[in-house]
Parts: C-alpha cells; structure tokens; sequence
C-alpha cells in the first residue's frame, strides 16, 4: 500500500488531460513499483528509482501502459437478432 505521499502524483496524472484515454484501469502505486493490474494479477509493472512524480507517470502509461488498455464495466449478452430464436 503506497502512502499519501506515493499516491498523490498518480492523482495529478489522472486530473490531467494526459490520462484522457485511461477508463476502468486499476493501478497500483507505492515507492518505487508503478503497476498495471488486470486481476486477478498484475498486467504490468514498472519501477523508477527515487519514486514517481507525475511526468514520469504519464510517460510511462504512454510508453508502456497505453499498448494495454483493460477492461471495465459488466459483459452484457448480446440481444437476439430479430427472428432469431431465444433459448432459456
């Protein structure tokens, strides 16, 4: 678990227009380990020495992070195309 501290740049990060393309991701930040989760385990992870500040966040979601975009929200059913017969 990061502190104030750790998280307080990930929050900058995602307040700016940087992060316009993250929706439903889960990000881990603590010292110096910045992770992409995608459960029930890590999808990526990357560290920087000394911590991170906002810039190196946004930099490292564009270099790395951005090429894995999670999913979010429910998996609905697909309605029956008309004609279509419904089973259940």
């Amino acid at each position: 678990m990061g502190s104030v501290d750790d998280v307080a740049p990930l929050v900058v990060f995602l307040a700016s227009d940087k992060s316009g393309g993250i929706t439903g991701q889960t990000i881990a930040l603590g010292g110096d380990r910045l992770a992409l989760w995608s459960y029930p385990e890590e999808a990526a992870v990357a560290f920087s020495d000394g911590g991170w500040d906002a810039g190196s966040i946004g930099e490292e979601f564009r270099s790395r992070f951005e090429k894995m975009p999670q999913p979010y929200g429910i998996t609905l059913p697909q309605a029956p195309l008309a004609g279509e017969e419904v089973i259940g």
